[in-house]
């Protein structure tokens, strides 16, 4: 009986661990001001644009630590918690903000070196495998004047 309240502590943990580091990734490449972004004479850049259900997987990893979430059949589960059912429409949404990434802008990595924006080492990194290809982000530090965070997709800053 103990082991199981281990197990279902560990699900706990990890499905908040998940749905914060989920709205952390998306806060930090949606939120922004809107005045700003009106000014703003440049669009937004795609950084990913594919389906949830190509998803294969993703592992989210931190300075607390990792998470990693795996295909199985129709349904993604979280390893180390294998057998055991989860509520889906957490993992649906980390899928969703996961398959469609914009920043407001693309800046030249010439402009600085990474550790200026708080990638090197990043805060936060999602590592996301499609059936094709396999896209990192690392999430850094603060943009100015409240735009967001900056953000780095396969050497795209």
């Amino acid at each position: 009986m103990t082991q199981m309240k281990k197990q279902v502590t560990i699900l706990v943990i990890c499905l908040v661990v998940l749905a914060g580091l989920g709205g952390a990734l998306f806060f930090a490449l949606q939120h922004g001001d809107e005045e700003a972004e009106a000014a703003s004479s440049n669009p937004q850049v795609t950084l990913l644009a594919a389906q949830p259900a190509d998803i294969q997987s993703v592992t989210l990893r931190n300075a607390k630590g990792q998470l990693a979430i795996t295909r199985s059949g129709d349904t993604m589960q979280v390893e180390g918690l294998d057998g055991i059912t989860l509520a889906q429409a957490p993992i649906d949404t980390l899928l969703g903000q996961c398959a469609a990434i914009t920043a407001k802008q693309e800046i030249s990595a010439e402009t600085g070196n990474l550790a200026d924006f708080g990638l090197d080492p990043a805060a936060a990194e999602a590592k996301i495998v499609l059936a094709d290809k396999t896209v990192v982000l690392k999430v850094g530090g603060d943009a100015p004047a409240g735009l967001g965070k900056y953000a780095e997709v396969d050497g795209k800053l």
